[in-house]
């Protein structure tokens, strides 16, 4: 994102997508919205988040998320945590797998449809697409953040996979999820 862009919504660059509120009383607006939007429909990342919290080592960390629907998160559990999401605006998927891979529950939360929230609390792998262009949501989940504190398995390619092998296995979950809502 732009130096001035920045300076304007009062953010700092963590990493290329991933910004920080420069202040303690954090107010996400529509403009806001719209910047992370415009710089995800722009940028090869695919996501991008504004996190409220202090840094990776507060115990609470939330977060405004924008995800383009081609973007892949490989499937992982996390181990003591929970989470949850807000829908703000868009189609989210949520997908809950078995230890082996079976698709377990399929979760969609819609703005227009009225499942706008979802909480979990479970050591269960999960993974979440966005089916549409892109979706905003707000996620909470409990800190310090740490880079290997999720558990990916076996059966799913993680995001260093072959890019193929990723469209794929992306292609067959929304497949599943537009099969599964009919």
């Amino acid at each position: 994102m732009e130096e001035n862009t920045l300076k304007k919504l009062n953010w700092i660059a963590h990493s290329e997508n991933v910004f920080y509120a420069n202040e303690g009383i954090f107010v996400f607006t529509k403009d806001m919205q719209n910047h992370l939007v415009d710089f995800v429909s722009k940028s090869e990342y695919g996501i991008a988040r504004i996190c409220a919290h202090n840094n990776q080592n507060d115990k609470l960390h939330e977060m405004v998320i924008v995800l383009k629907d081609s973007h892949y998160v490989p499937p992982h559990k996390h181990i003591n945590k929970s989470e949850s999401f807000h829908v703000i605006e868009g189609i989210l998927g949520v997908i809950i797998f078995t230890d082996s891979g079976e698709i377990y529950k399929t979760i969609i939360l819609d703005t227009g449809k009225g499942s706008v929230f979802y909480r979990l609390s479970d050591e269960l792998y999960h993974m979440v697409i966005s089916l549409t262009p892109y979706t905003v949501f707000h996620e909470i989940t409990n800190g310090p953040f740490k880079q290997n504190d999720s558990e990916l398995p076996l059966w799913a390619p993680n995001k260093n996979s072959d890019k193929n092998i990723i469209k794929k296995y992306h292609k067959q979950i929304i497949d599943f999820i537009n099969q599964d809502t009919i």
